[in-house]
């Protein structure tokens, strides 16, 4: 192992000035310099996740090398009250110091030591790079846009480095979105490494290899944003660290990749890597759709869980990234835990530090398991590739011309004005609320406005659908489209294909395409006040569709007559009251456990159909004979 690699150590807490660790709270301009020289040996950079807690003011804080001066950057940005950490990379003044400035009000400052580097890493003072807000690498980042910039033989970097460490800030995006940063020329990868919602500003620490030229590049998903590249750092080539040109996805608890969503205090192992000269590696990690105010650990697996934490996440909050520079634990496996509530995780690998994989039998990542069901009792083919995880929908608006000659569309002289934003903003009332209340938050949907699609006179919503179908590629899965007639109803294509294999049973396939999985509506639905039934929650039932749930019956000759469904229902029309949907749906969907359900045959038990002790409904499976 090389001299210069990356030294993990046990996550030690350094600072907490809400016990008086390191001193009272941080005042407004004030700066403190904290010694780690008893913390860390040979050290000329440290590995820390620092954590601003409660501010009473909008602020930001500053972390660079003690005995420096202060530099024109920042790592945390935070709002009153609130509670983030951000992880630092930041070399260390000849003291074997750090200095941290906080702008304004009053603020507690955690700060946890994860690790330090002879000369692996070099701490430059950081210096900003970009900031679209002055035109410096660009201007304001619109949808789907690349900025690339100078990274290497700038700023203190030399030409010859692998990597650098960079703090990138969202500044008061339009909506919500991520932004994901890779080396100029390779291919962008299916990661993120800043996430946001509209309105905030928010930082993350990002470790990136160096591309053509000695450039990087960002990519932003989402309405606009103003970004922020502030540089710490940078890696030798012969200095341990092994960036990844492309960032891998490790975990993706929406998609059950490596288990569903982590329980309060689950402690969840992942195998980071499969080489044995591995002795850290370089994580970005991202809590989404928390239900608690909580906080999220990661440290080497098969160590103690230290006291600190990586990541802290707010009930309901926007999706919280922080990097981490983390050892391998035994068998190349980290530990994660989840202190409160439920949360999804996903983790992304950028790179590794040379060093030695501790052995050990890898614990395999808990799988989306379906309790397998028989012929004899029940016939259930869960999808959770559909139901289980996340649907980007892309929301579109078909537009039809006045002059119209199609035999649907003729039907309807008059247009609304109806928008891409307008639909987006109608689904996320009716459906994303629906779909994450039903699932308990094991499925959830976000819907981002794209645009307009004009049809020709003689085309009708089969050209509308089709056409939103096959312009919602990448990263979206689903699509929803509104035209501006006032019809009120709508249909949709769930891109799911019945086939008959060898085995008894009928099982689902998924398309070669996701987004053949697209609904359509009319404006009326989406149109407040255009028509009496403006709040009906079609969309709901078109989307429901596109899960592949058919209708169900209630007598047997109406498809539409059951009122506990949202796919059938006498209120489809008129959808103002609640919205719920069969037990059965849920079960198939992955979203009720099969060890939570009992299946009686006929005549073997007698049934008392009352709400179970600890609330909620019961469900009753009757197989039919045969």
């Amino acid at each position: 192992m090389p001299e210069a690699s990356f030294v993990p150590i046990q996550p030690t807490r350094v600072m907490d000035t809400r016990r008086g660790l390191g001193g009272p709270a941080l005042s407004g301009g004030e700066t403190r310099l904290l010694d780690l020289s008893s913390f860390v040996a040979q050290a000329s950079s440290v590995s820390l996740n620092v954590t601003v807690v409660g501010p009473s003011a909008d602020t930001f804080v500053t972390v660079w090398p003690g005995g420096q001066p202060v530099p024109d950057t920042s790592n945390l940005n935070l709002r009153a009250g609130e509670i983030r950490a951000n992880a630092v990379l930041v070399g260390l003044g000849s003291d074997a110091s750090i200095a941290l400035l906080n702008a304004f009000g009053r603020a507690d400052v955690i700060v946890d030591v994860l690790g330090w580097s002879s000369d692996s890493f070099v701490g430059v003072t950081p210096t900003r790079l970009v900031d679209t807000r002055k035109g410096r690498g660009g201007g304001r980042m619109s949808n789907e846009q690349v900025i690339s910039f100078q990274a290497a033989g700038v700023a203190g970097v030399p030409a010859e480095a692998v990597a650098i460490a960079a703090n990138v800030t969202a500044v008061d995006p339009s909506r919500e979105g991520f932004l994901t940063v890779w080396p100029t020329g390779s291919s962008r990868p299916d990661t993120s490494n800043v996430n946001f919602a509209a309105g905030m500003t928010v930082p993350n620490l990002v470790v990136v290899g160096t591309g053509e030229g000695g450039r990087v590049s960002v990519y932003h998903f989402g309405g606009s944003t103003d970004v922020l590249v502030d540089v710490t750092g940078w890696f030798a080539p012969d200095g341990g660290f092994r960036p990844l040109t492309s960032p891998t996805r490790l975990m993706d608890t929406r998609r059950g990749t490596c288990g569903v969503r982590l329980l309060p205090g689950e402690i969840r192992n992942l195998r980071v890597t499969d080489r044995q000269d591995v002795g850290a590696v370089a994580l970005n990690v991202t809590a989404v759709g928390a239900t608690a105010q909580s906080f999220v650990t990661v440290w080497p697996a098969g160590s103690s869980r230290p006291d600190a934490s990586t990541l802290n996440t707010v009930a309901s909050g926007p999706a919280t990234p922080n990097f981490i520079s983390v050892g391998v634990g035994d068998a190349g496996e980290i530990s994660l835990y989840n202190d409160a509530g439920t949360v999804d995780l996903i983790v992304d690998l950028f790179g590794t530090f040379e060093g030695s994989t501790p052995s050990g039998d890898p614990s395999p990542c808990p799988e989306f398991q379906p309790s397998p069901v028989s012929r004899s009792d029940l016939i259930v083919v869960p999808t959770p590739q559909l139901a289980i995880g996340e649907d980007r929908v892309a929301v579109w608006v078909c537009r039809v011309p006045q002059n119209t000659t199609n035999s649907f569309y003729s039907q309807w002289s008059d247009r609304l004005d109806v928008t891409p934003e307008g639909a987006a903003d109608h689904a996320r009332t009716v459906a994303k609320t629906f779909f994450e209340s039903a699932s308990k938050r094991r499925y959830r949907m976000t819907f981002t406005p794209v645009g307009y699609i004009d049809i020709a006179a003689d085309q009708g919503p089969d050209t509308c659908e089709s056409e939103a179908a096959a312009r919602s590629g990448p990263p979206f899965t689903n699509a929803l489209v509104v035209d501006d007639t006032p019809y009120g109803g709508g249909r949709a294509t769930n891109g799911i294909k019945w086939i008959q294999p060898e085995l008894p049973n009928d099982s689902f396939v998924q398309a070669p395409s996701a987004t053949d999985r697209v609904a359509w509506v009319g404006g009326g639905t989406v149109a407040g006040g255009a028509v009496p039934s403006d709040c009906a929650r079609t969309v709901v039932h078109e989307l429901g569709h596109t899960l592949a749930w058919p209708h169900s019956h209630y007598s047997p000759d109406d498809e539409y007559d059951n009122p506990m469904d949202i796919v059938s229902g006498t209120d489809l029309t008129n959808f103002c009251g609640s919205v719920h949907t069969l037990a059965f749906n849920r079960f198939v969907a992955g979203w009720i456990d099969r060890e939570a359900v009992v299946v009686h045959q006929s005549g073997r038990s007698t049934v008392d159909l009352s709400p179970p002790a600890g609330g909620g409904t019961e469900m009753l499976v009757a197989p039919m004979p045969g």
